[in-house]
């Protein structure tokens, strides 16, 4: 996988997110470490590269950021949610993908709202991972 989250749309995230909270390299981080550390032994490993991981040939896990809403003050300040997407491919050939949506409540700052949505979608994708399937609904 690539060392960040591919961003779908300019406006996906603010610059809060992008710059104050490190959210492209963190989730990759978060995901490569429980993915690997998991439960169940995986049958290959994750791995972080900088590369450009759209023309990277070989077996691949594309990320996406489509949306991300987190603003600090908690509950306060309402819903938080991102929807994500991914493709495992395998050189050409797509392998698995899936859409995922995520909501919370916590946070009190905008960076720990983000985390707690990343980290609940890093749980998702994991699971996924481990039985990939074709337009999944995370």
């Amino acid at each position: 996988m690539g060392a960040e989250v591919l961003i779908g749309d300019a406006d996906a995230i603010n610059d809060t997110v992008r710059n104050d909270c490190h959210f492209q390299t963190a989730l990759v981080t978060r995901l490569v470490k429980a993915f690997n550390e998991g439960d169940t032994p995986p049958r290959a490993k994750l791995e972080a590269r900088s590369i450009d991981i759209e023309k990277y040939s070989g077996r691949r896990l594309i990320l996406r950021v489509n949306n991300v809403h987190a603003l600090g003050g908690g509950g306060l300040s309402g819903p938080k949610w991102m929807n994500m997407s991914g493709e495992l491919r395998d050189g050409n050939m797509l392998v698995g993908s899936f859409h995922s949506h995520t909501r919370s409540g916590r946070g009190l700052t905008t960076c720990r709202s983000v985390d707690s949505l990343s980290e609940s979608t890093v749980e998702m994708i994991t699971e996924w991972l481990s039985n990939p399937s074709l337009d999944a609904k995370l």
